[in-house]
């Protein structure tokens, strides 16, 4: 009976748990979960504080969302020959999705000027440069001190799959990378509820950025552990 009964629950657990396994994708060769992988990051991110702040209408931040995965993902694609893989992983289904950049081999982008343009409210087209100036100085700072790092841009879970650890699994992931590889971790944490995840993954505060009355981003970084230490940058 109980060789049967653990049969069975592994048969049950089997979906369930295939659903949730992380696995490294290559969007220039999986074109069809590069496009769930828009979707989701458009479906979670457009809900994002800074997002709906500089859209004009919920359709609007639901845009930028999607414009700024749509730039990167075509970035993560279009690597030069040799290139290591790209740092983007999905769960099954890209319910769960993350976008990360070799800095400074690889460059993310924050999307495109035109989409911004077109769909933020023109009240915060200052505060978005502004902001966008800001982070960018921020991660300036972090790039003095660590030469080579990595990026974490994007990391969401599909409004619908979000509380069933799809998000921690994605960072577990990514931390481990980075432990192998000897490279330090950066992000920008849109809100607090974010910053407290990345807290639990071994994050810690870099600095908090916010210029006028917009919403902050909280700039974090990890140290490897485990790995070698990070190797300055050679001309």
């Amino acid at each position: 009976m109980i060789p049967a009964a653990i049969v069975a629950w592994q048969q049950w657990l089997g979906p369930a748990a295939s659903r949730r396994a992380v696995r490294p994708t290559d969007p220039a060769a999986d074109p069809a979960t590069a496009s769930l992988a828009k979707a989701t990051l458009a479906a979670s991110l457009g809900r994002d504080a800074h997002s709906l702040q500089y859209a004009a209408t919920p359709e609007g931040a639901r845009a930028l969302a999607e414009d700024m995965a749509a730039v990167n993902l075509d970035r993560a694609a279009q690597r030069p020959a040799g290139s290591p893989p790209p740092l983007f992983f999905a769960t099954d289904g890209a319910r769960g999705v993350l976008l990360a950049f070799r800095c400074p081999e690889e460059q993310p982008s924050y999307g495109s000027v035109s989409t911004f343009l077109r769909h933020a409210k023109l009240s915060y087209w200052l505060q978005g440069v502004r902001d966008e100036m800001a982070v960018r100085r921020c991660a300036a700072d972090f790039r003095r001190q660590h030469p080579r790092y990595i990026h974490l841009l994007q990391l969401a879970v599909h409004p619908e799959w979000q509380g069933k650890g799809l998000g921690s699994r994605l960072l577990r992931h990514l931390t481990k990378l980075a432990d192998r590889e000897g490279l330090p971790l950066y992000l920008e944490a849109s809100s607090e509820r974010n910053r407290t995840l990345y807290l639990q993954h071994g994050f810690t505060d870099f600095k908090k950025v916010q210029t006028g009355n917009g919403s902050p981003y909280y700039a974090m970084a990890r140290l490897p552990r485990g790995g070698a230490q990070p190797q300055a940058a050679t001309a």
